[in-house]
């Protein structure tokens, strides 16, 4: 089964909402301008927030050092430019 395939017949949604249910997982998504469209519990907590509304829209920016957020969203923009790869963080 191709990824796009599993995508579809799961739903993305279940697919995002499953890692609700992993104990001490970080994860978000962003889109192309870096700005958060969503984050499970762990990470909205992480960020020192209790709600998803409380992050929506946010960038890097909002929650690191300024030297630090541009080096994430220049890491962003480079995965969607499809220069990133898992080797990279050897």
């Amino acid at each position: 089964m191709e990824r796009t395939e599993f995508l579809h017949k799961v739903g993305v949604n279940q697919l995002i909402a499953a890692f609700d249910l992993i104990p001490d997982i970080l994860f978000w998504v962003k889109d192309t301008n870096s700005r958060i469209l969503h984050g499970n519990q762990h990470f909205i907590e992480h960020q020192g927030f209790k709600s998803l509304e409380q992050i929506l829209f946010k960038t890097d920016f909002d929650f690191s050092p300024k030297h630090l957020a541009f080096q994430y969203v220049n890491d962003d923009k480079r995965v969607c430019r499809g220069l990133w790869s898992p080797t990279a963080w050897n």
